[in-house]
């Protein structure tokens, strides 16, 4: 029982991080503003946002796999 609660448990865990990568790359400014970063248009703030998205969705799809 516990067993499967903690499987469950853990796949939505790296279900919510992978949606917050994806919230990264799709709406980077309303992420941004939600994760408490300053962000701009310019093109180096851009480039850190993506690169955190890309970063969560390799993180929560490297959970799922474990």
């Amino acid at each position: 029982m516990i067993t499967s609660i903690g499987f469950y448990l853990s796949g939505v865990i790296a279900a919510a991080i992978i949606f917050i990568g994806c919230r990264f790359l799709l709406a980077p400014s309303t992420a941004a503003v939600a994760y408490g970063v300053p962000a701009a248009i310019e093109s180096h703030s851009r480039a850190y946002l993506s690169a955190k998205g890309i970063r969560d969705i390799a993180s929560g799809l490297f959970a799922a796999m474990l």
